[in-house]
């Protein structure tokens, strides 16, 4: 049937990479979710100096928040490339399967870039620009609570501290961003997917430029609301650009 047929593209189990690919999924989505839980925490915070103004920026809401992005990467995408891939020319009995192997390569792709982006971020604790609003830091073991940079002398290097403000452990995952890295590869996948695909040219290009659009604001964003540096950003857009041109041409062409 349509639908055994597609669930053969998408879910191929035939070897055992195809099988440690749905490991990686599984292992990917997991670490994604207790780290943006703050599950997995830091057993070393980074020092500051509470006149830096690079993390003295106001805490401001976010433009497009991770549930916004999550529909423009996650399910979007997937409604789109498989509703196209049915319409291709071809002998119908291939369409569903192709459309789930299209499927398949975008959200491996994605789960890949989430990871390793995640991995860096761990790794490299970079402190937001709204570092001092989002962490509001403390002393350990004050009980008044009074705020570090209450007090705290100019050029003095805070190496001691805890983070009392909501969701305080994601004000040290500012590079890279998150955002740039997975809108990018989202809208550079389905550009180049649509390049290759027998569609007309006028519709071709309009959803080329409406994606490419989206992709760009939501980069864009990341730098207007403080949460991110714009290297942070434009080191996350290089990377989804690097991910999408692999995904699309590893290990053949789409």
């Amino acid at each position: 049937s349509p639908l055994a047929s597609f669930f053969r593209g998408l879910m191929p189990c035939r070897t055992p990479v195809d099988k440690a690919v749905y490991v990686l999924v599984f292992f990917g989505c997991v670490f994604y979710v207790l780290c943006e839980s703050g599950v997995l925490r830091f057993r070393h915070l980074p020092s500051f100096s509470c006149d830096d103004t690079l993390i003295r920026k106001a805490k401001l809401p976010e433009i497009v928040p991770t549930l916004v992005l999550i529909p423009f990467v996650l399910i979007v995408p997937p409604i789109f490339l498989t509703l196209l891939e049915l319409r291709t020319v071809g002998l119908s009995m291939d369409r569903p399967f192709n459309a789930g192997r299209v499927l398949r390569r975008y959200l491996c792709g994605l789960v890949v870039v989430v990871i390793v982006v995640q991995v860096l971020k761990e790794a490299v604790l970079e402190k937001r620009p709204h570092f001092i609003d989002a962490c509001r830091p403390v002393r350990p073991g004050d009980r008044n609570g009074t705020l570090v940079c209450d007090y705290s002398r100019k050029g003095v290097l805070v190496t001691s501290y805890e983070c009392t403000g909501k969701k305080g452990h994601r004000a040290f995952t500012s590079f890279p961003s998150g955002h740039a890295c997975t809108a990018t590869y989202s809208s550079l996948f389905v550009i180049g997917y649509l390049e290759r695909r027998a569609v007309n040219p006028w519709t071709r290009y309009t959803l080329m430029v409406l994606w490419m659009g989206l992709g760009t604001f939501v980069s864009v964003s990341r730098i207007w609301d403080h949460m991110h540096y714009w290297w942070d950003v434009v080191v996350g857009a290089a990377m989804g650009s690097v991910f999408a041109l692999a995904t699309l041409t590893w290990p053949e062409r789409l």
